[in-house]
């Protein structure tokens, strides 16, 4: 109970506050893109037909809805603040907590069509080591990019926008970083394999910086786009004030 109680409150639910249309916006595609990244990540995509000890190496389909939750993760950081990135973390987490328990309700009923009942299992009924290991590493790589990044927002004393891209560009691979230390290793030991199966130690450590640094490309890609977005919302919010 203490627990839930702190979480409660670090949300402040039912306290008043002023939230903008673009705020709600960015709240709900971050909530939504971890949603769908949960469901698609039991797709994995091949990855240009590397191979590390006979093995080819893949990365999970969840790859290509990634940078929304981070580049929003970013967003509240920079403009709304690191309280409000926690806070859309934890509602998030809830969310997918809900989503899952609503797949596992419907997946046990019985159904008319068996090759649409089947289907739909395979795709939504994840096993339950698999979703501790999403959630566990999305909320803690998601809590080093967030840290990192208010860390360094706070040394930050020129306010340009050179200096928001090298915080979000190195507190995102943090982040990505620790979620696979987080999230491979625990997939590993549920279901032994990730995508292809993992037959070595090295192998696992190849497949978390390819990963990792995949990912921090694509970021460094959408880093002019991400400046472009976070100016005009912070234009946006200071008229509505």
């Amino acid at each position: 109970m203490k627990v839930v109680k702190k979480i409660y409150a670090s949300l402040e639910i039912g306290k008043k506050q002023k939230m903008s249309v673009v705020f709600m916006l960015i709240a709900i595609l971050s909530v939504v893109s971890l949603l769908i990244s949960n469901v698609v990540a039991n797709k994995s995509i091949e990855l240009f037909g590397w191979t590390i000890a006979g093995q080819k190496l893949s990365i999970a389909a969840s790859f290509v809805v990634f940078p929304f939750t981070y580049i929003a993760s970013d967003i509240f950081s920079e403009v709304y603040g690191y309280a409000w990135s926690r806070k859309i973390s934890w509602i998030a987490l809830f969310a997918n907590i809900f989503m899952i328990l609503m797949f596992k309700l419907v997946t046990i009923m019985p159904g008319m069509d068996t090759v649409t009942s089947d289907a739909f299992a395979v795709v939504c009924d994840s096993t339950p080591g698999i979703v501790f290991a999403s959630l566990t590493a999305f909320m803690v790589g998601d809590l080093f990019n967030d840290l990192v990044f208010a860390k360094m927002k706070a040394r930050d004393k020129t306010g340009k926008a050179s200096a928001f891209a090298f915080r979000s560009i190195l507190s995102s691979f943090c982040g990505e970083i620790i979620d696979c230390l987080v999230f491979l290793p625990l997939l590993y030991l549920f279901i032994h394999g990730y995508g292809t199966i993992i037959t070595s130690f090295y192998q696992l450590l190849a497949i978390i910086f390819i990963q990792a640094l995949l990912k921090t490309l694509v970021e460094l890609v959408l880093c002019p786009f991400s400046v472009m977005i976070i100016g005009k919302i912070k234009k946006y919010e200071k008229s509505v004030k």
